[in-house]
């Protein structure tokens, strides 16, 4: 069985480096660029040691096959120290014009938040997951 680097196959390595020496909290590859290639995102929740952190709540999305990337600020920062704060949740395209939208579950109200990448505005979903 041959490896992926000896059959000719293209490997992507993107060396993502830290944010003032705090690592992302979530990283995922999803089509942001809708040109149908995955493209790689790194979610900077809060800082170990800062929990208000400037970077908190920042999404860094870098496109596949170029230079270009978005810094994008959504979502709550996580607390390390509270636990409250929002949460990654599964990225796919929810407006439906061909690109993946940044979404975040917030436990604290049960509601999922998704940034449209159509127009920037919000969908805001609750979801009971206790129905009574």
């Amino acid at each position: 069985m041959q490896s992926p680097l000896d059959n000719g196959n293209l490997i992507l390595v993107q060396q993502w480096e830290t944010v003032s020496g705090n690592a992302p909290v979530g990283y995922n590859l999803a089509n942001f660029a809708g040109d149908g290639r995955a493209d790689i995102v790194a979610y900077y929740g809060a800082c170990p040691s800062n929990p208000t952190c400037e970077i908190g709540g920042t999404w860094w999305i870098k496109e596949t096959g170029n230079s270009n990337y978005q810094v994008i600020r959504f979502g709550i920062p996580f607390n390390n120290q509270t636990g409250a704060g929002d949460r990654l949740t599964s990225l796919a395209d929810y407006d439906g014009d061909g690109k993946f939208d940044i979404t975040v579950f917030r436990p604290s109200n049960g509601t999922f938040y998704v940034r449209r990448s159509s127009d920037g505005g919000t969908i805001a979903q609750p979801f009971n997951f206790f129905p009574q």
